[in-house]
């Protein structure tokens, strides 16, 4: 082992003097301090170099306004995609039931069908915010369905003729 001298080949920690090519083994937290000076020292050398700044102004607003812009663009068209949503989410339910009263007419051809419960013995399953109406027996039959966030309102008849 070396012997310990004071000077420029060794280094004090925690009260101890370490050599300098020995410091790592010796003295971890000397260690740390060493990198991470050689690491900040070093990406602030890339820094003034490269003279990295922020973005100015005019950039940002520029960027702003073009997101503005794709917005503007898209956004209608994603209203009307939702839209379309609901109405087939009211023409989906609206034959559902057709198929269910049609089904209760195959077992019971003399019912009366006057609420929704009727068809849900028959098989039919509820659509969120869809509200559907059932009136009448097997030739009188009025089925109407429409959701709460749609703008149209489909009707079958017994005929199965489909309007909206």
């Amino acid at each position: 082992m070396r012997p310990m001298i004071e000077g420029t080949s060794h280094k004090r920690c925690r009260g101890k003097l370490v050599p300098k090519p020995t410091h790592r083994a010796g003295c971890p937290a000397l260690h740390n301090h060493i990198v991470n000076s050689y690491f900040f020292a070093a990406v602030s050398q890339i820094l003034r170099k490269k003279n990295i700044g922020g973005f100015s102004l005019v950039e940002l607003m520029i960027v702003i306004a073009i997101i503005s812009i794709i917005a503007g663009i898209a956004l209608p068209h994603f209203m009307r995609h939702r839209m379309g949503a609901f109405n087939s989410a009211a023409e989906s339910s609206a034959k559902n039931a057709f198929i269910a009263a049609q089904a209760r007419f195959n077992d019971n051809p003399t019912d009366d069908i006057n609420s929704i419960d009727t068809l849900k013995a028959s098989g039919y399953r509820e659509t969120d915010d869809v509200t559907v109406n059932v009136t009448g027996n097997l030739d009188t039959l009025v089925i109407s369905a429409y959701h709460g966030s749609g703008n149209k309102t489909y009707t079958i008849s017994a005929e199965g003729i489909f309007t909206w």
